[in-house]
Order: structure tokens, then C-alpha cells, then sequence
């Protein structure tokens, strides 16, 4: 048998020299879910990742949707300027 593997542990006895099936039975489940859970970790590690990179794009993009918003606005509040200026008989300036 192995070393450091399940074999080099005595079975529990704690009925009249009999193994109790339900301790093995859970020990080895309890051993199987450690092993799952250490299996499953990284991968929400990546997911979490993943998140906050898509959180990151999109404050980004919605920044930019603000940014546009607001220089076509002023864009447009410019033209306007400047045709008032243009109807009133001043001249345009830049």
C-alpha cells in the first residue's frame, strides 16, 4: 500500500472491536468534499475576477456615455450661440 495514502490509519473500533461503517463513511465524504471544495476555488476565484473587470468596463463605458452626452450638449449649445450671434448682427468669434 501506499504511504500518506487511506491505508496507513487502523480502522476506528469503538463497538465491541467492530468498525463503525458510518464513521468511515463520513470521514471519507468529509475528505471528498475538502477535495471539491479546494477544486472549486479557483474557479470562483476566476469568476470574482471576472466580475470586477466587468464592473471595471462598465463604469467605463457608462463615463463615456456621460462624457459624449455632456460635449454634445455643449457642442450644440455652442451653434446655437453662435447663430444668435449671427442673426443679433455681431461678429463670430471662436
Amino acid at each position: 500500500m501506499l504511504p500518506g495514502l487511506f491505508h496507513d490509519r487502523a480502522p476506528r473500533e469503538p463497538f465491541g472491536g467492530k468498525p463503525a461503517m458510518t464513521e468511515n463513511r463520513s470521514d471519507a465524504r468529509g475528505r471528498a468534499e475538502l477535495v471539491f471544495s479546494k477544486l472549486q476555488a479557483p474557479s470562483s476565484a476566476r469568476d470574482r475576477a471576472f466580475d470586477e473587470i466587468n464592473a471595471i468596463r462598465a463604469a467605463g463605458a457608462e463615463k463615456t456615455q456621460r462624457l459624449r452626452e455632456a460635449r454634445l450638449a455643449k457642442e450644440l449649445q455652442d451653434k446655437e450661440a453662435l447663430k444668435g450671434r449671427s442673426a443679433a448682427g455681431l461678429p463670430e468669434t471662436s
